[in-house]
């Protein structure tokens, strides 16, 4: 399962190349590792420069491939699910709704954000699916990759799973996001920040060394990644002056 994603990084500098070896019946059997006594399903999104992108799926019905038209992917369940329960949330909407008017009374919504009354918020796939499906296409679309990334992980953020809070009854064991990554095809940068420090770091990997086989270790303890802004404090100087609407 692991050298998949390094065979087709190895043999394809498309996404069509390899949409036309899938259909020439080139393609590799792909088998799921065995664990716990379960044979898990594999699911692979394959973009390229140009943003064409597919999902590979590899189920107990064999090999499917789907254009990734939504630019989203979960671990489960199968795509063709992803696409119909979006259905489910036709309603949703980045413009706020007006008030319901019943007979005399008019109930404005509580505060901001009630065009997305209904979005899900819990931490299944499907649910995680619509939300990040949904955020990226209602955001403001960014106009320049630093602007991409930080969107990115600003929609990441939002289906990011705290530690403990995703646990097996069973064995105790707990599920939640170890790292979460943005990668900028354009300009071959690799971005990410780990569970134990939220500071964004990058890698451009058009400056590492070709042809050699290295790493980048994440898994670091907890880091005190904290930036001491106390000194940066300035002092409002008249009554009713102050700082700037967008400083606290």
């Amino acid at each position: 399962m692991s050298d998949f994603p390094l065979w087709l990084l190895g043999n394809f500098a498309t996404v069509q190349q390899v949409r036309d070896s899938l259909s020439a019946g080139k393609f590799p059997l792909v088998f799921g590792i065995e664990f716990e006594g379960h044979v898990h399903e594999l699911h692979f999104s394959v973009m390229d420069k140009t943003g064409d992108g597919i999902v590979i799926e590899f189920t107990a019905d064999g090999r499917t491939v789907f254009n990734n038209t939504i630019g989203v992917l979960t671990n489960s369940p199968p795509y063709d699910y992803q696409l119909m329960n979006i259905r489910n949330y036709v309603q949703l909407s980045k413009y706020n709704r007006d008030p319901l008017v019943l007979g005399p009374d008019s109930f404005p919504a509580t505060g901001q954000g009630s065009g997305l009354l209904g979005l899900p918020g819990d931490l299944t796939p499907p649910s995680r699916f619509v939300r990040v499906a949904v955020l990226k296409e209602f955001a403001t679309q960014p106009a320049n990759s630093t602007e991409a990334v930080n969107l990115a992980f600003h929609v990441l953020n939002s289906v990011d799973i705290p530690l403990g809070v995703v646990t097996n009854r069973t064995n105790g064991h707990s599920e939640y996001t170890l790292w979460a990554v943005a990668k900028d095809l354009t300009n071959n940068a690799f971005y990410y920040r780990t569970y134990n420090d939220m500071t964004i770091r990058v890698a451009y990997l058009n400056n590492v060394q070709q042809g050699k086989m290295i790493y980048l270790p994440v898994n670091r303890p907890i880091s005190a990644g904290f930036l001491d802004v106390t000194a940066q404090m300035q002092l409002v100087t008249s009554k009713g002056s102050g700082a700037p609407q967008d400083e606290l």
